[in-house]
């Protein structure tokens, strides 16, 4: 039976992490896979449940360099230098990654962790089959893309790409000039029926980073308020967890948010932590996604259109591909408040509409969770 392991970009969990784990459960893969993540300062307890809940395979860790982590999202010259000394220890950490060897196959989920996977056995000769999986655009430069274009060229094993969406599927196309297939994440929903009452909530599901939106909503339930209120609601929720430590572009953001909330006060604006899913969408009666540049998935739409919730998003990258104006949900132009506002009014007024909305929505829930499966099955070779 084909052995794997699956390299992940974190140990902190996130949508990837999150969608990975989901895609590998139903394929019966547990007795045979073992989850690697990064050795790194944070705590790593979220995760560890979560793959056992869901794969209960083993679970190990491999050593990055220190630096290399915090240099993508730090570009000091400090970061920059650190990163730099710390290749020192690089050698140990890479024949140590040799262990891998005793894989039929690799599946690195992230640019990071496949960056310094794919040198770790290239350096050691692996060879058997690489898979990456790319959850968010890459940022490839000259540098790495030649790399890359090496390995392929002359490595020992045989590396296939995956994508997450057709947006993210293009660029990767565009820039390695190579196959790639696109694997739309699977959502699991727990057994739940949403109560027909309203909530009287709209609400923002996001992590902590500028473009995500999140101070745009804010803002705009300062200029309408008492127009939101009149339609019934009592409440924009801002749901987020800071997985990512606010670090590099993210750096401070809780805190203007805060001193934006001070500025632009609104008495519906309320911040919840770390919910879970279920949680979330029982609460919510519109989930507003706000993103001010292109989504590589969008998996809080996928999670709404499975609980049931109608959304109202920007639809920019692979969220367009999940969200079709006026027919599983509502778009509107990025920092347009008056369309925003006008898009949450028919929804609050027009049953009939919301109906039809939340209807397709589940629809496109479960037609694309088929074809996540479908394809990540196909990927693998599972069946074969």
């Amino acid at each position: 039976m084909n052995t794997m392991a699956l390299i992940l970009n974190t140990n902190a969990l996130g949508g990837a992490e999150r969608s990975i784990i989901e895609q590998m459960a139903p394929l019966g893969m547990s007795d045979r896979l073992t989850v690697f993540m990064p050795r790194l300062n944070s705590s790593s307890d979220k995760l560890n449940d979560f793959i056992l809940k869901n794969l209960n395979c083993c679970i190990k860790q491999f050593e990055v360099p220190v630096g290399f982590y915090s240099l993508s999202r730090q570009h000091s010259f400090w970061h920059f230098f650190r990163a730099v000394l710390s290749l020192i220890s690089a050698p140990m950490m890479v024949w140590k990654m040799k262990r891998l060897h005793s894989y039929d196959s690799i599946y690195a989920n992230g640019n990071k962790a496949a960056i310094w996977c794919l040198f770790c056995l290239f350096m050691t000769g692996y060879k058997g089959r690489v898979f990456w999986h790319f959850r968010d655009y890459p940022k490839l430069n000259s540098l790495i893309v030649s790399g890359i274009n090496f390995v392929k060229r002359f490595s020992s094993f045989k590396l296939h790409f995956a994508a997450n969406s057709q947006s993210v599927a293009s660029l990767v196309t565009n820039v390695l000039l190579d196959e790639v297939q696109v694997i739309y994440n699977p959502i699991k929903i727990s057994s739940f029926v949403k109560a027909p009452t309203r909530h009287h909530r709209i609400g923002v599901v996001a992590m902590l980073a500028p473009w995500k939106g999140i101070h745009e909503i804010i803002l705009f339930a300062h200029l309408y308020e008492k127009e939101l209120r009149g339609l019934g609601f009592k409440e924009v929720g801002i749901y987020t967890s800071d997985i990512y430590q606010t670090q590099g572009q993210h750096q401070n953001y809780i805190e203007e948010l805060g001193e934006l909330s001070r500025k632009f006060p609104s008495t519906l604006v309320k911040m919840h932590f770390d919910k879970n899913p279920s949680e979330i969408f029982n609460e919510l009666d519109i989930l507003i996604h706000s993103s001010s540049r292109p989504e590589p998935f969008g998996r809080v739409i996928a999670e709404a259109f499975g609980y049931s919730v109608p959304v109202i998003s920007t639809a920019l990258g692979g969220a367009g591909e999940l969200v079709k104006d006026q027919v599983n949900g509502l778009v509107y132009q990025k920092y347009d408040y008056t369309g925003l506002f006008e898009n949450i009014k028919k929804i609050a007024t027009d049953s009939a509409l919301t109906q039809k909305l939340v209807a397709e929505g589940l629809k496109t829930f479960n037609q694309m969770n088929q074809s996540g499966l479908d394809a990540m099955e196909h990927f693998v070779g599972v069946a074969a």
